[in-house]
């Protein structure tokens, strides 16, 4: 069976995340203060540059201009006129909201950041901004009177089409969780997720835990890899490594006996990436689960 290169797994010293640029994608002012606030606690840790993005959707723009256009208060359900000056001044009340929340959360920790408003398709300016950054930071949907968040439609394109790695939030309060949850598939293609999972764990001070699946690694080949782990993290205690032996499917069991950790994983594993149809058939796992998740090529 194939082993993973020892170069491939950082040295101890090494474990913590070296970020230099976090994107924090900002669509919703409602729940923009958990999502900015975790961003801003990971940069203050990784001393990254924080960058936060608002893009005015092209379309709406595009529909204002029609004469015929109107809206629908939210609040009275009456019409009310749709203008370019509407969405205009709409888009800088919010740009100044943000700002302040971005100023006021920045200058405790001392973070660099800044904050743009582009116009365009959402998903095209979205993966552009975040083909220049580490890590893309983005919330989810939240709808008022309903219980959980989904995931949104900017989330799910970047999810299918980002290569860096994805950060979908859905924290009601800006603490990350306490235990962090490494998905593992085989040796080869989990170095990345043991790298992340234990170097987010030691950036943060939180409790890593590597979960390894029945399904895709035979318990010979575990037991090699967390050996091989072990060489690197000495210090790592044997709780550190769970499998599927002991807690069954991530959906049910092992998320039952760990509530509320962060997941980490590539993207394929939560089926992140699959086409149109296989989505509308079917939720992949990434968007049935109510954790927050960072996603990883």
């Amino acid at each position: 069976m194939s082993q993973p290169d020892r170069s491939d797994i950082r040295e101890p010293e090494k474990v913590q995340l070296n970020l230099t640029s976090i994107l924090v994608a900002i669509d919703s002012t409602s729940a923009a203060r958990p999502l900015v606030k975790s961003a801003i606690h990971l940069a203050f840790r990784t001393k990254a540059n924080l960058r936060a993005i608002y893009i005015e959707e092209s379309e709406w723009f595009e529909a204002s201009r029609f004469s015929f256009t109107q809206q629908v208060s939210s609040y009275t359900g009456e019409l009310l006129p749709f203008t370019e000056k509407d969405l205009s001044d709409e888009s800088k009340a919010v740009g100044a909201l943000h700002k302040r929340l971005l100023s006021g959360y920045s200058k405790q920790l001392q973070v660099r950041w800044n904050y743009e408003i582009k116009r365009g398709p959402v998903d095209r300016e979205l993966l552009k901004a975040a083909s220049i950054s580490d890590l893309v930071h983005i919330g989810r949907v939240r709808i008022s009177g309903r219980r959980t968040a989904r995931i949104g439609r900017n989330a799910r394109y970047l999810a299918g089409q980002c290569n860096v790695p994805l950060c979908i939030w859905n924290e009601p309060t800006p603490e990350w969780p306490t235990q962090l949850i490494g998905l593992c598939t085989t040796p080869k293609e989990s170095v990345q997720v043991v790298n992340w999972t234990l170097g987010l764990a030691a950036t943060l001070g939180r409790t890593p835990r590597l979960f390894w699946s029945e399904e895709l690694m035979e318990k010979s080949e575990r037991d090699r890899f967390a050996e091989e782990v072990h060489k690197w993290f000495p210090e790592i205690e044997d709780q550190v490594f769970v499998n599927s032996e002991m807690y069954g499917s991530i959906d049910t069991d092992l998320l039952s006996h760990y509530p509320g950790p962060l997941l980490i994983a590539r993207r394929k594993m939560l089926g992140a990436g699959v086409d149109e149809a296989e989505m509308k058939r079917k939720k992949p796992l990434f968007e049935r689960l109510a954790n927050s998740l960072i996603l990883l090529s």
